[in-house]
Protein backbone atom coordinates (compact mmCIF):
# COMPACT_ATOMS: atom_id res chain seq x y z
CA UNK A 1 0.00 0.00 0.00
CA UNK A 2 1.08 3.18 -1.18
CA UNK A 3 -0.02 6.74 1.05
CA UNK A 4 0.76 9.58 -0.71
CA UNK A 5 -0.41 13.21 0.93
CA UNK A 6 -0.22 17.18 -0.24
CA UNK A 7 -0.03 20.00 1.58
CA UNK A 8 -2.19 23.06 0.72
CA UNK A 9 -0.83 26.54 1.12
CA UNK A 10 -4.47 28.10 0.48
CA UNK A 11 -5.40 32.03 1.99
CA UNK A 12 -6.45 32.29 5.03
CA UNK A 13 -9.65 34.04 3.32
CA UNK A 14 -10.02 31.66 0.83
CA UNK A 15 -10.54 28.98 3.29
CA UNK A 16 -12.60 31.29 5.68
CA UNK A 17 -10.31 29.84 8.59
CA UNK A 18 -9.81 33.33 10.50
CA UNK A 19 -14.02 32.94 10.89
CA UNK A 20 -13.72 30.68 12.12
CA UNK A 21 -14.02 29.85 15.99
CA UNK A 22 -13.34 27.48 19.00
CA UNK A 23 -12.51 24.67 16.26
CA UNK A 24 -16.14 25.12 14.51
CA UNK A 25 -16.21 25.77 11.00
CA UNK A 26 -17.26 28.86 9.90
CA UNK A 27 -21.43 28.28 8.33
CA UNK A 28 -20.94 30.33 5.93
CA UNK A 29 -17.75 31.05 4.47
CA UNK A 30 -17.13 34.23 2.01
CA UNK A 31 -15.15 34.59 -0.91
CA UNK A 32 -11.30 35.91 -0.68
CA UNK A 33 -11.80 39.32 -1.76
CA UNK A 34 -8.53 40.07 -2.01
CA UNK A 35 -8.01 37.03 -4.83
CA UNK A 36 -11.67 36.81 -5.67
CA UNK A 37 -11.06 33.08 -4.50
CA UNK A 38 -14.12 31.23 -3.31
CA UNK A 39 -13.71 28.23 -0.98
CA UNK A 40 -15.94 26.04 -3.69
CA UNK A 41 -12.81 27.21 -6.09
CA UNK A 42 -10.39 26.35 -3.84
CA UNK A 43 -12.05 23.05 -3.12
CA UNK A 44 -11.72 22.06 -6.72
CA UNK A 45 -7.79 23.22 -6.79
CA UNK A 46 -7.11 20.75 -4.31
CA UNK A 47 -8.95 17.66 -5.73
CA UNK A 48 -7.38 18.18 -9.15
CA UNK A 49 -4.34 18.40 -7.40
CA UNK A 50 -4.86 15.22 -5.16
CA UNK A 51 -6.06 13.50 -8.52
CA UNK A 52 -2.45 14.86 -10.34
CA UNK A 53 -0.44 13.63 -6.92
CA UNK A 54 0.72 16.96 -6.97
CA UNK A 55 2.58 17.86 -3.13
CA UNK A 56 2.33 21.21 -2.74
CA UNK A 57 -1.57 22.80 -3.40
CA UNK A 58 -0.65 26.48 -4.37
CA UNK A 59 -3.97 28.71 -4.08
CA UNK A 60 -2.37 32.17 -4.70
CA UNK A 61 0.49 32.57 -5.97
CA UNK A 62 0.58 36.20 -4.09
CA UNK A 63 3.34 34.62 -2.01
CA UNK A 64 6.08 33.90 -3.87
CA UNK A 65 8.47 36.66 -2.86
CA UNK A 66 7.87 35.91 0.59
CA UNK A 67 8.58 32.19 0.00
CA UNK A 68 11.83 32.99 -1.85
CA UNK A 69 12.80 35.39 0.86
CA UNK A 70 12.61 32.59 3.50
CA UNK A 71 13.78 30.27 1.58
CA UNK A 72 17.25 32.33 0.70
CA UNK A 73 17.19 33.25 4.38
CA UNK A 74 17.73 29.62 5.17
CA UNK A 75 20.48 29.08 2.45
CA UNK A 76 22.20 31.98 3.75
CA UNK A 77 21.73 30.32 7.10
CA UNK A 78 23.27 26.95 5.97
CA UNK A 79 26.30 28.64 4.44
CA UNK A 80 26.62 30.74 7.45
CA UNK A 81 26.77 27.24 9.35
CA UNK A 82 29.30 25.93 6.60
CA UNK A 83 31.83 28.70 6.75
CA UNK A 84 32.06 28.88 10.31
CA UNK A 85 32.30 25.09 11.21
CA UNK A 86 32.87 23.46 7.87
CA UNK A 87 30.92 21.67 5.52
CA UNK A 88 29.71 18.37 6.76
CA UNK A 89 28.55 17.58 3.01
CA UNK A 90 31.92 18.47 1.25
CA UNK A 91 30.25 21.51 -0.09
CA UNK A 92 32.32 24.37 -0.43
CA UNK A 93 30.93 27.92 -0.19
Amino acid sequence: MTIRFSAIAASLGALALAACGGGEPASQPAPDTASGIAPQDVGRRVIDAVREGEFYIITHDDYRDIIAMRHQGILDALDAHARRYGSTSGREV
